[in-house]
């Protein structure tokens, strides 16, 4: 992680933002006030693009059951993933580290009826997949960017629910080296809040992420999807 210092400064920018927001000597009273821990699973499916110049043999390539540790509150996401999976009869495992937070601006002027919103999202992440061979290049990238995207929001006094899309143009690079470049992705997610089912409440949804990357380097251009649910308790 040392390596990837930009990376981790958004991480730790997004979390604290996240914290100086919340009152934690106050009882939530309020859906839109609140914060979950929780796990969730995903589809991880990891694949080189097109124009990826290894030899097959070379190549990372899974599809494989992650586990999923994350914090979330209404506009911040901050997630850990690990991928154990079998590559050429070897046991390799996948890293992931990823943390966004978005800026909401209302389509409505009236704030009774803000429903759509245009969000403005700074997001980062960290991937490290491991190949099958010490002849293996494994992949080991870092990408920091923003995007923008649509989202609907309804937050009652017994549910709420949350649903949008994010596309994201971002920086990426394998740490202090040579080998930078770009990535997209784009992710989509629907949530419901439902207060008091637990403690002071809960949150489930699903999840769908994809990125593509395209390095100076064109070894290092893979993509990837990642989908499944999640389940947070309040806190």
């Amino acid at each position: 992680m040392r390596r990837m210092p930009l990376m981790l400064t958004v991480v730790i920018f997004i979390a604290c933002s996240s914290v100086h927001s919340q009152e934690f000597g106050e009882e939530n009273t309020r859906l839109s006030d609140f914060r979950s821990i929780g796990v969730g699973g995903a589809v991880h499916q990891f694949e080189p693009a097109a124009n990826n110049s290894l030899p097959d043999s070379l190549r990372i390539h899974f599809s494989a059951i992650a586990g999923i540790v994350e914090y979330r509150d209404l506009n911040t996401h901050i997630a850990f993933s690990y991928t154990p999976y079998t590559i050429n009869g070897t046991t390799q495992a996948a890293l992931s580290l990823s943390a966004e937070s978005a800026y909401d601006i209302p389509l409505s002027q009236s704030r009774e009826s803000q429903r759509f919103f245009f969000p403005i999202m700074i997001s980062t992440n960290f991937l490290k997949a491991s190949g099958s061979s010490r002849f293996t290049k494994d992949f080991n990238i870092g990408s920091v960017g923003i995007g923008a995207g649509v989202k609907y929001r309804y937050i009652g006094d017994s549910f709420g629910v949350q649903v949008y899309g994010v596309g994201s143009i971002l920086v990426s690079s394998q740490g202090f080296s040579a080998e930078t470049g770009t990535s997209t992705s784009a992710m989509a997610e629907a949530s419901v809040l439902l207060p008091g089912i637990i403690g002071e409440g809960m949150i489930v949804g699903y999840r769908f992420e994809s990125q593509s990357w395209t390095l100076s380097n064109a070894i290092y251009d893979y993509r990837r999807q990642f989908h499944g649910p999640f389940i947070g308790i309040f806190f």
